[in-house]
């Protein structure tokens, strides 16, 4: 609690309570610190890690190519073409990380007749978790479309085998396909001589997600504190020391059973009052005097004119704590006779 100090006097004839300035400068800083983490995480959250994300998918789709060529090259003619585009990503996908397939394609690379077509499978799967990652594991971005166009690949895979030609154009024409071995070029032009960021891990933007709604719901949460502190407004008569509630109750010297100062170290003090109160009778109050100002002094003189011999034993007893100190320090400067 605070020490009564010069402008004591100033702040027991005030006649109103105000917000205290050292918890409004609190509540200011650690609303804009979440503010400012909250749009960090947004921005990490819908701008740098998908871009991030996409830049290593494209690095990835790379490398899958790749192996792919040298699969169909050195052992599995055909394969290219067949099997490179992914027509369903998500099946896919989840045959990838079956554990049969996990351990047969880490058997397969120590060598024998499968062992390109392992290094092709373990590459393509590393592809399709960074496109799940940001969201893309679709037949939009597993298809090699230089254009890629979630609702026309989709109506696109729809008509695979039927007659309607001329929609099957239209559909290739928008979404731009290209083979596998130009999509491979295209690709080494960039990564031939530039570096790939790190992937990103699959918690990554909804942690950043979470992290933004708790920043701004507690941001919202401090808004309405301060809100409801800067409308509760506590009235002082420093002539009669009444104090009136923003209830509209007021509690003068006379209404108080006690001052409880069981939180007084937490700027917390508890008014109990009396029964005979035609209002507030057997009720006790709380004061968060960190919040509002003033407050504290208004009570501190209420306490002193309803329990006046509570106050002169606490400072007898303040008095009595001071001297022995004071005589200690006295008696060391004594020299001692010769």
């Amino acid at each position: 609690m605070t020490e009564e100090g010069p402008n004591k006097a100033a702040q027991s004839e005030a006649t109103a309570s105000n917000i205290n300035r050292p918890w409004l400068i609190r509540i200011v800083i650690i609303s804009a610190v979440l503010l400012g983490y909250g749009a960090w995480s947004i921005n990490d959250a819908y701008v740098n890690y998908p871009e991030r994300g996409t830049t290593y998918a494209s690095w990835a789709e790379w490398q899958y190519l790749g192996k792919a060529i040298d699969a169909d090259r050195s052992e599995a003619p055909g394969i290219l073409r067949r099997e490179a585009a992914i027509k369903e990503p998500v099946e896919e996908l989840d045959r990838l990380r079956t554990s049969d397939v996990l351990e047969r394609n880490e058997s397969d690379l120590g060598g024998g007749p499968r062992q390109k077509r392992a290094e092709m499978e373990i590459a393509r799967q590393t592809w399709l978790n960074a496109l799940s990652v940001v969201g893309k594991l679709d037949p939009a971005y597993t298809n090699f479309f230089r254009n890629p166009d979630v609702e026309a690949a989709s109506r696109l895979m729809g008509l695979e085998g039927s007659s309607e030609a001329e929609t099957i154009s239209g559909l290739n024409s928008t979404l731009n396909p290209a083979s596998p071995r130009t999509r491979f070029t295209e690709l080494s032009t960039r990564w031939a001589t530039e570096t790939p960021p790190g992937p990103l891990r699959s918690y990554d933007i909804p942690v950043n997600k979470i992290q933004a709604v708790l920043c701004f719901a507690f941001t919202g949460y401090l808004l309405f504190l301060f809100l409801r502190v800067l409308t509760r407004t506590y009235r002082w008569n420093p002539e009669t020391k009444t104090l009136t509630l923003p209830s509209g109750e007021s509690i003068a010297p006379a209404d108080l059973e006690d001052v409880d100062k069981r939180k007084w170290d937490k700027f917390i003090v508890f008014l109990r009052i009396k029964d005979s109160h035609s209002k507030l009778g057997g009720e006790e109050i709380r004061f968060d005097t960190y919040r509002h100002g003033r407050i504290e002094d208004w009570i501190l003189e209420m306490e002193k004119v309803a329990f006046p011999d509570r106050i002169e034993e606490a400072e007898e007893a303040s008095a009595a704590a001071e001297a022995p100190a004071s005589e200690g320090s006295a008696s060391d400067q004594q020299v001692p006779a010769g």
